[in-house]
């Protein structure tokens, strides 16, 4: 969203200019090459009279190579930086000029113009002034700049004052005329203006600034053919004008002549590349094309050369308004409003991007100072309302509308607007009174469709079809009124009727995605996939931009079943529209619920970088960073989404669960507890936060929250899970037990809910009691692994291998791949079947290298199988992962010593042996250790 925002025309002319290159690039050796500086410096004013101002200021430079301490030189080089407009330049020449010696009286003038270019307003009207010695033509120049500079900081009346004051002390002074004629537009209308303008335009023909104000001033009256005559005066007086080329660039950008006016952008680089008013209408141009992020970098680059541009800081503030960047976008129209405390359209985007952003306090305070204003812009009205209906004030919102309309202005729009809020507050006899005035009305087609979506919403069919019949008439080959009448029919169950009117609507127009949407789920409903599929694939083909028409595809696909159909349609989109963060994301959220994160984040990969900081993006991919493991990468995702929505409590929700992964749990803490304060019943803000407070042993906290929370859902399994958790973690295993007991026979298929409870008998050494619990589960649920995987553990832990092989065996048939399975088996079966025991045992370890308790497995078959070579490369390549159990130990210390390092064995066993703990090989350990020691 943007205002127009409008100045006087010869207050704020867009080109005024501040260069970061110089006038040549650097002092070149040209013309009187070998002669003196004076030489130089006479053939230099000589370019300058000719309007050669390139020549000129080489010439310039070669006297000052000559003579370094030539003043003239000096000063005129300033004056011909300030020709072109290069402030910066031409304030660093000018001073030198004055330390060289030339009088500070004589160059106020120069010096004065210099930092107008440079919009230093404050140092202008601090350093630049009349004195009693200053000349009667240089004080009208003088008073003159203090004008602008009075005017650019807001201070109208002031400004019109001095240049009355100007006049009064040159009146053949041609630039008073020029911003008089700005004060006395707004007082006394065009006509006084313009004879001022001719005034300046007699006194000084040639003055190149005359000609461009009276362009802009033309542009202002909406005199386009005029303006361009006159930015053509002032091209022809110096083709180099580079105001002249970006004043009329401005123009035609206002006036749709974009293609004329990106030739005039390019004309003005070209003469002085890096121009910031260049990037500026270029910014400009990308915001008009929707590019905004193009548009931002644009606009960031002008405010890298002039920080106090107020125009560049306002597009800047829309640029991160469209593309939801709403912190940055209230600082920026922030920082207008310090310049323009009066601008209340902008004030209002404000309150609105503030509400955006969730800072409902300071979005309230600015809505009330606006309302103490009695703003009586209908477009600033509509604003405040969607503000206020963010805010939960529906009724004042409404008020707001109302004003509105009152005010008369474009009052179907508003009453539209109007009609859309009350229907939302369920108010829907209100808004039908609001659609009822203006559904005779309405002749603008898109207004024409809004009333009939209005009236189709709230029943009122022949209302429709009255307003469906007026646009037919004003468009008699338009296909719309009969995609319409057959939305109509659609909804009175006329199918069939429905139908014929949508077919025709699509033979009129192949490519309207309204009649091809309706009538392709009209086929689908009648099971013809394939008519439905065609429409859609013919109106896609014809559409411009078909994103909505490809979507309604793959949402048929999948009400048909074809969910691989509907994603490679998704996949498609997001190839077609890769920096369309809707698509992105729901082809993203289609890849997290297979587990497939790295392709969710791939998918979002391009619009990501074209919106990094939409929320909806950060989610999904600090989700999906999540769910890789990458929990570094999710922290810093999610940081960013906090960081653009301070005051989302789900968000700060998420990057709390991302510290809580990364174990940085007093990160994780205040963010939680700060998402629970901004929305005290949410549930699992509450199990999140108990589950933080567990981990840094706040059990009584922990206790406290998740009881609050199975208060209300005593249903869920995480939250039982958690509490018998915390009361196994304070010793009370015993209550946690009757927990899951309850738990797992009220949810009698939860996985979790039944290995929990296994687990609990196991911590307080009953095994039998956890298998007993674990079995016939398991036996019910084959496709478990994880209940697989563990009941084999416990079978193992006891002995039984013959019951722990067949728990690993069955889950492996469901998960051929599974590393951890392989392991297990594979140090069951080395003794009956050491050839699969191998092979299981090498497969795991390619999959899990880094696995310390797989490389022990695959080290101890090598060495049982005699290839202790193979076996010492395994064990030495996992020293440092190796578990620190005595049997691993052990096994480690006996492949050293076969292979024939007895020192290292030794000195790997000994800690083990030392520690008196018994362990299944301990008597093989302590046999090795006698013969290392002989």
């Amino acid at each position: 969203m943007s205002f127009n925002v409008s100045h006087p025309f010869a207050l704020r002319p867009i080109a005024r200019l501040v260069l970061v290159l110089t006038l040549t690039g650097g002092v070149v050796a040209c013309g009187k090459s070998g002669g003196s500086a004076q030489d130089h410096l006479a053939e230099a004013r000589k370019l300058s009279q000719q309007g050669k101002v390139s020549a000129a200021a080489i010439e310039a430079k070669n006297a000052l190579q000559a003579d370094p301490k030539l003043a003239e030189a000096r000063q005129l080089l300033g004056e011909l930086q300030l020709f072109i407009g290069n402030g910066p330049e031409a304030e660093k020449e000018l001073r030198r000029a004055v330390e060289l010696g030339i009088s500070l009286e004589t160059v106020k003038p120069q010096l004065g113009r210099a930092l107008l270019q440079q919009y230093s307003y404050d140092k202008l009207l601090k350093e630049v002034d009349v004195s009693p010695a200053s000349s009667r033509s240089n004080r009208a120049r003088i008073l003159a700049l203090r004008a602008e500079a009075t005017q650019g900081k807001g201070q109208w009346d002031e400004g019109c004052k001095l240049y009355e004051q100007a006049l009064a002390e040159d009146p053949e002074f041609a630039e008073s005329y020029l911003g008089q004629a700005a004060c006395v537009m707004l007082k006394d209308g065009a006509g006084a203006a313009r004879k001022l303008l001719e005034k300046a335009q007699q006194l000084d023909p040639k003055n190149q600034s005359v000609w461009i104000t009276a362009g802009n001033f033309e542009r202002m009256e909406k005199q386009y053919d005029a303006a361009e005559k006159a930015y053509a005066k002032a091209l022809a007086l110096y083709p180099g004008n580079v105001n002249a080329y970006l004043e009329r660039a401005a123009m035609r950008l206002e006036t749709g002549h974009t293609k004329e006016a990106a030739g005039d952008i390019d004309a003005a680089l070209k003469l002085l590349p890096g121009h910031p008013i260049g990037s500026f209408l270029k910014g400009k141009m990308k915001y008009q094309e929707k590019r905004y992020g193009e548009a931002q970098a644009l606009f960031d680059a002008t405010l890298k050369v002039l920080p106090n541009y107020d125009q560049a800081i306002l597009w800047l503030g829309f640029s991160h308004f469209a593309q939801g960047h709403y912190e940055q976008a209230t600082s920026q129209f922030g920082q207008y409003l310090t310049q323009h405390p009066d601008a209340t359209n902008i004030a209002a985007l404000r309150a609105l991007a503030l509400a955006r952003l969730g800072d409902k306090d300071a979005s309230e305070k600015s809505v009330a100072a606006l309302k103490g204003l009695k703003v009586d812009d209908p477009q600033v009205l509509g604003v405040i309302a969607q503000t206020q209906t963010l805010l939960n004030q529906g009724d004042e919102a409404a008020k707001t509308l109302e004003r509105a309309v009152s005010l008369g202005a474009n009052a179907t729009h508003t009453r539209l607007s109007l009609a859309r809020m009350l229907e939302a507050q369920g108010r829907h006899s209100e808004a039908a009174r609001q659609i009822d005035e203006i559904k005779d009305m309405v002749k603008a087609p898109t207004e024409q469709v809004q009333v009939i979506w209005m009236l189709l919403s709230k029943g009122d069919h022949a209302g429709a079809l009255k307003v469906v019949e007026k646009m037919q008439a004003a468009e008699p080959k338009s296909a719309l009124p009969y995609a319409f009448r057959g939305l109509t029919l659609l909804l009175e169950g006329k199918v069939a009727d429905a139908k014929a009117q949508f077919e025709k609507s699509y033979t009129m127009q192949p490519g309207d995605s309204f009649a091809s949407m309706y009538l392709a789920r009209i086929y689908e409903s009648e099971g013809q996939l394939d008519k439905a599929r065609e429409v859609l694939r013919k109106a896609v083909g014809a559409s411009k931009d078909s994103m909505r028409l490809m979507l309604t595809w793959v949402a048929i696909e999948d009400r048909a079943g074809r969910h691989q159909e509907a994603r490679q349609l998704l996949a498609e989109i997001v190839t077609k529209y890769p920096e369309r963060p809707g698509p992105s994301v729901l082809l993203a959220s289609n890849y997290l619920r297979e587990n497939q994160p790295l392709k969710a984040l791939e998918a979002t990969r391009l619009a990501s970088q074209a919106f990094p900081d939409d929320p909806d993006l950060l989610k999904i991919r600090g989700t999906a960073y999540t769910m890789a493991g990458d929990v570094n990468a999710a922290a810093t995702t999610l940081e960013r989404l906090v960081k653009g929505r301070p005051k989302d409590a789900s968000a700060k929700a998420m990057l709390a669960t991302a510290y809580a992964d990364k174990g940085d749990f007093d990160k994780s803490l205040p963010l939680l507890e700060e998402a629970l304060k901004a929305d005290p019943g949410n549930l699992h803000y509450k199990f999140s936060l108990a589950s933080v407070y567990r981990q840094q042993r706040k059990f009584d906290d922990a206790l406290r929250l998740v009881r609050a929370v199975r208060k209300v859902d005593s249903k869920t399994v995480s939250y039982a899970v958690l509490e018998a958790n915390t009361l196994a973690q304070q010793n009370k295993p015993a209550d946690a037990i009757v927990i899951m007991e309850q738990t797992s026979k009220s949810n009698p298929n939860s996985a979790q809910a039944v290995m929990t409870l296994a687990s609990l008998y196991e911590n307080t050494n009953s095994v039998d009691k956890a298998i007993n619990v674990l079995a016939p589960w398991s036996s019910a649920h084959t496709a478990d692994v994880a209940a697989s995987a563990y009941l084999g553990a416990l079978y193992q832990s006891k002995g039984a291998e013959k019951e722990a092989l067949a728990a690993y065996e069955r889950g492996l048939k469901v998960s051929a791949g599974d590393p951890l399975l392989k392991n297990n088996i594979a140090w069951l079966v080395r003794k009956q079947d050491p050839a699969r025991a191998l092979m299981l045992a090498q497969q795991a370890y390619a999959a899990l290298p880094k696995d310390g308790t797989i490389a022990d497995t695959l080290g101890w078959l090598y060495f049982e199988q005699g290839k202790v070579g193979k076996a010492l490369d395994v064990f030495t390549a996992a020293a440092d992962k190796l578990p620190n159990n005595p049997e691993t130990r052990y096994h480690y210390a006996a492949v050293l010593a076969k292979s024939g390092d007895k020192a290292k064995a030794k000195s790997v066993l000994k800690p083990v042996l030392d520690a008196k703990g018994t362990f299944p090989q301990r008597a093989e350990a302590e046999t090795l250790m006698l013969s290392l020691q002989r």
